[in-house]
């Protein structure tokens, strides 16, 4: 009779359920419109400005963005619209470098790799980089 009360419970539940975007389709939602105003910037001011523009975002987010090593840093595309890519390493606040991560940027806002427990988390934290800047 408890698990019978448990089941119908969780099936009462589960129409609660709010349905709507996932994680990824948000994270997704909100990459895209950094490629937008990345492709504007892009259109304007053309490409050198942009990578360093994007390179400025990224160190804007670091405990010490003067300690910045950048490599592989090029023009991406996330979704038909640009984005600028590559890999940072920086330290962090005991002086240590933390080890090279990748990023997908935009002149005012960067994203960097995330590693999370949940593989759906890291996938879904890191939409940008990984459709936008696969090689």
């Amino acid at each position: 009779m408890r698990n019978l009360s448990i089941l119908i419970t969780a099936l009462a539940l589960s129409g609660c359920m709010a349905t709507g975007p996932s994680l990824k389709e948000r994270n997704a939602s909100t990459a895209l419109g950094v490629a937008r105003v990345t492709s504007e910037y892009y259109q304007e001011h053309g490409e050198a400005a942009t990578l360093k523009a994007g390179k400025d975002a990224v160190k804007s987010m670091l405990k010490d963005p003067e300690s910045a090593q950048f490599t592989s840093v090029r023009m991406g595309e996330f979704r038909g619209e640009k984005i600028v890519c590559g890999n940072v390493n920086a330290q962090n606040s005991f002086g240590g470098y933390v080890g090279v991560k990748p990023f997908a940027a935009g002149p005012l806002v960067a994203i960097i790799y995330e590693e999370y427990d949940y593989d759906v988390l890291t996938n879904a934290a890191n939409v940008a980089i990984n459709e936008g800047c696969a090689r």
